[in-house]
């Protein structure tokens, strides 16, 4: 957010967002797709498991070596891998320049505490303002 003055040092912010992380509801992978894997099957090259198959399902992941061994079809479920993302929306209509003025700055702190902490866990964030309209805040704003 412009024209507003830090009241922590980016020291401070630095530290506050290692010591409180954003809790994330994913988990870490090394994939082509995505840097970490997500809850449902999808395309990484890691095998999740294994059912049999049902028509219409893509038969080039069917797993010929357990078929034969099984005289059934069986297909290879693999991980999916998600590239999550954090969309950070920062109230700059005129009601945050109420109460004494303090509003607005430690609103600004929390959302420089949000944006560390999130980067910090490899999640892509956005920052958005919403005062009058919606606008996408660069990074260094």
């Amino acid at each position: 957010m412009p024209d507003t003055q830090a009241l922590l040092p980016e020291a401070e912010i630095r530290r506050l967002a290692e010591l409180y992380r954003l809790s994330l509801d994913v988990t870490h992978s090394a994939g082509t797709f995505g840097s970490r894997e997500g809850r449902e099957t999808g395309a990484s090259v890691e095998i999740q498991d294994f059912r049999d198959y049902v028509p219409g399902d893509d038969v080039r992941r069917i797993d010929w070596f357990s078929s034969a061994r099984t005289d059934r079809l069986i297909l290879r479920l693999y991980r999916e891998e998600v590239s999550p993302f954090f969309d950070l929306v920062v109230d700059t209509s005129a009601s945050m320049a109420i109460r004494d003025g303090r509003k607005g700055p430690l609103a600004h702190e929390l959302c420089r505490w949000m944006h560390r902490s999130a980067a910090g866990e490899g999640v892509s964030v956005r920052t958005f303002a919403a005062g009058e309209s919606m606008r996408r805040l660069r990074a260094n704003s």
